[in-house]
């Protein structure tokens, strides 16, 4: 059976070499895809731990704002791996509803406020639109920013005479309107209070003190709470901003799943071509069939046959398919700087070629066991 399928395959080099091919193409295919597509993904999702581990959030006890930001900053920053840090602190959402925001010429309905410095406004990324941040660097205590939609709603700009604020019983200057970095929104509608101001407001009473801190991938934890409190490190904790957990996880699920589908679509394109050309095949050798079945040739033997060419023809295919696939991948991700990745199935796939053949075989393989003897008077 096997000395047939070789001697078929041999014999009808031209239309074999052409199975082959389009085998190998489907494979090279699956390869490329796949492996870009991790190479990609790992870049990607790599940059996006770069940035997990480069910004930190600090979270000390309330105890913490009795503590000059100037003193933070020396101790942390004699940390080498600390590049910047500040004071950066959301308030809990129900404090917007405890505090009336008003201008001379609009109203902020529940704005959110935050607790910054000039120096945690910088750590977090933030984007000045207009005016600056010296008042709160220097913590002068009448100084705020706030985002775009607040500043709409109050109908307030820095500098332009239409700048004084009030925020309950005391009276702010608008510093800066400020926006965030990339594609968060916080910041649009939130206020930006000095540590100074926001005690006065007495919104620091049991809130939590939480600073940005930015450094390279070497930090440890342990260091960081030491060096924000070295009396009491165990009160601080250290953690990754949740959404870019979230936005790592999202990737790594989503490429996979595309992994799968492109790679899916791409074994199911090859196995079809494998499935035409054979039925193509069983067309053309019907008179040779014949002549075999009136020889005595079983049907399960001309099955055999036809499925053992289809796994001679794939696994040649899917060989060098794959072969071309890695070189390819691994030049294309060379140029773009890429390291090179493949999902480790991937290396299976050469194993995989004669089941290709085998399911994709096994319709043309029975098609060509029903051909009759007959066939042979048909054909004379």
């Amino acid at each position: 059976m096997v000395t047939d399928a070789i001697t078929a395959v041999v014999r009808r080099f031209r239309h074999a070499l052409f199975s082959m091919i389009s085998v190998a193409v489907g494979i090279l295919a699956v390869v490329t895809t796949l492996g870009l597509s991790q190479s990609a993904s790992d870049n990607i999702t790599a940059t996006l731990r770069d940035v997990e581990g480069h910004q930190v959030v600090l979270r000390m006890p309330p105890r913490a704002w009795e503590i000059p930001e100037t003193e933070l900053l020396t101790r942390l920053h004699q940390l080498p791996q600390v590049q910047q840090v500040g004071t950066f602190t959301p308030l809990e959402a129900r404090t917007s509803t405890s505090v009336e925001v008003r201008s001379l010429r609009g109203r902020a309905d529940t704005p959110r406020f935050v607790v910054a410095t000039a120096a945690g406004l910088h750590a977090q990324g933030v984007v000045v639109r207009h005016g600056d941040l010296s008042g709160l660097a220097a913590d002068r205590g009448d100084v705020i920013a706030v985002g775009p939609q607040v500043a709409r709603a109050l109908r307030s700009d820095p500098g332009e005479g239409h700048d004084r604020i009030d925020i309950g019983p005391l009276s702010a200057r608008l510093g800066a309107i400020i926006e965030d970095s990339g594609p968060r929104s916080m910041l649009s509608t939130s206020i930006v209070l000095s540590p100074s101001l926001a005690g006065r407001l007495g919104l620091l009473e049991r809130g939590q003190r939480s600073l940005i801190v930015l450094s390279d991938l070497n930090h440890r934890e342990a260091d960081l709470k030491l060096a924000a409190d070295p009396a009491r490190p165990e009160d601080v904790t250290v953690t990754i901003p949740a959404a870019l957990r979230g936005v790592t996880a999202r990737i790594d699920a989503d490429t996979t799943a595309l992994i799968l589908t492109l790679a899916g679509v791409s074994l199911l394109a090859s196995g079809m071509g494998v499935a035409t050309t054979m039925l193509a095949a069983v067309w053309e050798r019907r008179s040779e069939i014949g002549v075999r079945r009136a020889l005595g040739a079983s049907r399960v033997r001309i099955a055999g046959q036809f499925m053992t060419e289809g796994m001679i023809l794939t696994t040649i295919g899917s060989a060098l398919g794959w072969t071309l696939g890695v070189l390819i991948t691994a030049a294309l991700a060379r140029h773009h700087g890429w390291v090179l990745g493949f999902p480790p199935w991937v290396f299976a796939l050469p194993v995989l070629g004669p089941l290709v053949g085998v399911v994709f075989g096994a319709y043309p393989a029975w098609r060509a066991a029903q051909v009759e003897p007959a066939e042979l008077l048909r054909s004379l």
